[in-house]
């Protein structure tokens, strides 16, 4: 989804908390969860801004991060770590 500079709710952990604030809305897992998704989805439909602004960010985020060449690079050494 980011590649296509779409906005996009993640959860506040693991590998997608190491996401930059400016790319994902990031909701924390809890007591408060839905409760931050409804937030979080109501913010993005009432701001045509607000899901243009985070998804240019994600769509520039991807093309510097996660280009194809890295992400052989990942898989390889992640095999090679198996063997």
């Amino acid at each position: 989804m980011m590649s296509y500079g779409k906005p996009m709710l993640v959860t506040d952990a693991g590998s997608l908390a190491e996401l930059p604030a400016e790319c994902a809305i990031a909701v924390r897992p809890g007591d408060d969860e839905v409760e931050e998704i409804r937030e979080a989805l109501l913010r993005l439909s009432q701001s045509a801004e607000l899901r243009r602004k985070i998804g240019a960010a994600a769509q520039a985020h991807v093309r510097e991060h996660r280009t194809w060449e890295q992400a052989a690079g990942d898989y390889h050494r992640f095999l090679e770590q198996l063997s």
